[in-house]
């Protein structure tokens, strides 16, 4: 299990979070959800020990997550940042082997093992075709996949992902997050996802938990969390929710109006 409990912490004496309290269990896909700058980011480096919390405690099965070396931290958590910085120069294979890092030894090379993980974590995020491509010659959304690709390769327990789908298409999105939720759920693993569209993280996330000002405005399932009220309240925008038909889950879809016709007419 992952537990954050009672978390601060602040930017330079401004808070950013304020006694933020869940907690994550095994197979369990959690969608944190908010308006920007609500504390999204911030909340997910401190989820990987990137940030230090000033109060309060995050730990995996006890263990704080701080608390944790290096590599054993990495053998425990994989992330996928909003905005990878990733070397140049670097074939799409050699970056996702760097996933099975904290697996070797001092001057060990990779496996046969290792490149079968490698090359599973490439088929499942359909990027095998790429393997030999250079990051710098890889689209936006390319590259995108190819960062789930290594964070798959790492096979940690946890998994945590910051708008994985901000640069993907229709048809990439549902595919990674499919495979999130498939790969993980097999593994037994935790996964925490930081997500915009309200309506994919409904789809697959078991419960979300929405944000704002640093705070759980509302942690639950998917209905009880996207609602029409919750949204006015911390998106200041009026939507209409409705049904999917297949999964049953919240669809979000903006409201037309006489005010959204007035305020496009002053604009």
């Amino acid at each position: 299990m992952l537990e954050v409990t009672d978390i601060r912490f602040s930017y330079s004496g401004r808070p950013v979070l304020n006694g933020l309290s869940f907690a994550v269990a095994t197979g369990e896909l959690l969608g944190v959800v908010g308006p920007n700058g609500s504390g999204k980011t911030t909340l997910l480096k401190l989820v990987t020990g990137v940030l230090s919390p000033d109060a309060g405690d995050v730990t995996l099965n006890g263990v704080g997550i701080i608390d944790l070396r290096s590599r054993e931290r990495a053998r425990q958590i994989a992330v996928v940042p909003q905005d990878p910085q990733l070397p140049e120069g670097f074939s799409v294979l050699d970056l996702i082997l760097m996933g099975r890092n904290p697996y070797l030894g001092l001057f060990q090379w990779e496996s046969k093992c290792d490149l079968q993980v490698a090359n599973s974590a490439m088929e499942y995020t359909s990027v095998a075709h790429l393997a030999g491509r250079k990051l710098d010659e890889l689209s936006g959304g390319e590259r995108q996949r190819v960062v789930v690709a290594m964070a798959l390769a790492q096979q940690a327990p946890v998994l945590v992902l910051d708008e994985p789908i901000s640069n993907l298409d229709m048809s990439h999105s549902l595919g990674i997050m499919n495979v999130v939720r498939c790969v993980q759920g097999e593994r037994k693993g935790v996964s925490v996802v930081a997500m915009h569209d309200l309506t994919l993280a409904s789809m697959f996330c078991d419960r979300l938990m929405m944000i704002a000002g640093g705070r759980c405005f509302v942690i639950g399932s998917p209905q009880e969390v996207v609602t029409a009220d919750n949204i006015r309240q911390i998106y200041g925008a009026s939507v209409v929710i409705l049904d999917h038909p297949k999964t049953g889950t919240p669809v979000v879809v903006p409201s037309s109006g006489p005010n959204m016709a007035r305020d496009c007419h002053q604009c």
